[in-house]
């Protein structure tokens, strides 16, 4: 439980790294970094594509631009963040995922985690507090984009525990 995100309002501890070896099979992703904070419902990521599947598979109206655009242009790009979070909710549905387990939102990085960066062990484990350090203002902003959706998913589940 050392490395156990605690999700307060549901009552639920996850381990993230248990997500990531689901999610991590998307064949879009390189590597990934769950995370979630204690007050919210749902777990949020930080995707780092795989540069060469997406620039192969990756359908933009104009590939040649597209092969001229960098990898971080090609991140920001918003169709390819919704290719990619539908294939992670195709992922988390094949593996019955709990909906507080699910995704709610992702952030396309373009940098590896590397030793480097400090954010992998020699090992190749995620070093998750440096992870969290690292990403924070991504996670807050994560949440925050996807807080009216939050809300109204707190609203239901309440409503849904309140029947129980």
């Amino acid at each position: 439980m050392r490395n156990a995100i605690a999700l307060w309002f549901l009552f639920h501890f996850l381990a993230p790294e248990r997500l990531e070896d689901i999610y991590i099979r998307s064949l879009w992703v390189a590597q990934i970094y769950v995370d979630g904070l204690t007050m919210q419902s749902t777990v949020v990521a930080v995707v780092i594509p795989d540069e060469d599947y997406c620039r192969k598979h990756f359908n933009n109206k104009n590939q040649q631009q597209q092969q001229q655009q960098s990898f971080d242009e090609l991140c920001r790009n918003d169709k390819l963040k919704q290719i990619i979070m539908s294939d992670l909710l195709r992922l988390a549905k094949q593996y019955n995922l709990k909906y507080y387990e699910t995704i709610s939102n992702i952030y396309l990085y373009p940098e590896l985690m590397s030793q480097g960066n400090g954010l992998i062990t020699n090992t190749f484990k995620t070093r998750r507090m440096a992870a969290r350090q690292y990403f924070q203002t991504i996670i807050n902003q994560l949440y925050n984009n996807d807080k009216n959706s939050n809300l109204e998913q707190q609203q239901q589940q309440l409503v849904h525990l309140s029947k129980l």
